[in-house]
């Protein structure tokens, strides 16, 4: 009984995850409209580097479940910028959503940021 709950969250965590990642693609493709009609406005804000790695890598863990592999996040604390967080969050998953595409099955991606 207790491994089907298991088995019930998990795929709970996969669809929220799923519908998560599908809300980030229709914004977007809202963007990416509203940069070609001039329109669009970042908001630049203090953000923690390490806390947007982290939510990054956690975006990619059921790609990541799939193939077998890790992601190591090896960030160090107190690692500031000013940057739109939404823009920041893109690059950090293409960069991760790469990184799984072309590695091996059952790998390790280590993630760095400097100290």
């Amino acid at each position: 009984m207790a491994k089907d709950q298991a088995r019930v969250a998990q795929f709970a965590r996969m669809i929220v995850s799923a519908g998560t990642r599908m809300r980030d693609l229709i914004t977007n493709l809202l963007d990416a409209n509203a940069i070609e009609e001039g329109r669009f406005t970042s908001k630049v804000e203090r953000l923690d580097l390490r806390e947007l790695v982290e939510e990054s890598a956690e975006h990619n863990r059921p790609a990541s479940t799939r193939k077998e592999i890790n992601i190591q996040v090896c960030a160090s604390g107190g690692l500031w910028a000013k940057a739109d967080r939404g823009a920041t969050l893109q690059i950090l998953d293409n960069l991760i959503s790469n990184a799984l595409k072309y590695s091996p099955p059952k790998t390790t991606i280590q993630i760095h940021t400097p100290s």
